[in-house]
């Protein structure tokens, strides 16, 4: 297996790499990017990050009405920076969670919404090659947010909650209203 490249990356520019390439069927307009912390370059794989924010916040505006925003989230820590998609759409049920980074899995409740069941699937797949971490916070009706925690340097391991309470426990830390 070839090593994966990795080279020094400005994440906020990655955000409106990946935003840009959602293409004219999603109004920017829908789209906030907010920053908090000091911005600084992180040594990673910009293509497999730029997969991952790209699927999430096409799944993000996706599962939203029209009228509603969507706003991704960099928050820049000691570690490295977490970003935040936050939607305002029809949520994950809670039985589903558990099975909502499967491919080709989809929520019960999209109803006719068309799709295959891949954004989330893709997006963990391209974070793991290198060692980001994912989690996912939702409720039905309300939204839901996904959040990257992506290091500084992939050498560097995110501990992230997992099993069931994963998400209420992501939700308590992030402050959400989940």
């Amino acid at each position: 297996m070839n090593a994966l490249p990795l080279a020094p990356i400005d994440v906020e520019h990655l955000c409106h790499l990946a935003l840009d390439a959602l293409g004219t069927s999603y109004r920017k307009s829908r789209v906030v990017l907010m920053v908090s912390g000091q911005p600084r370059s992180l040594i990673s794989n910009a293509n497999r990050l730029q997969t991952a924010i790209q699927a999430i916040a096409l799944n993000a505006l996706h599962y939203s009405e029209p009228d509603r925003m969507v706003r991704l989230c960099l928050i820049w820590k000691d570690w490295g920076v977490s970003l935040q998609v936050h939607d305002e759409g029809i949520g994950i049920p809670d039985e589903d969670l558990a099975r909502a980074f499967e491919p080709g899995f989809r929520g019960s409740n999209v109803g006719s919404l068309p799709g295959r069941g891949m954004g989330l699937s893709a997006a963990k797949e391209a974070i793991a090659e290198v060692n980001a971490a994912i989690a996912i916070c939702s409720l039905v009706n309300f939204g839901t947010t996904v959040t990257l925690d992506i290091p500084n340097h992939p050498q560097i391991t995110i501990p992230v909650p997992s099993g069931a309470m994963a998400s209420r426990q992501v939700a308590r830390r992030l402050g959400s209203r989940f």
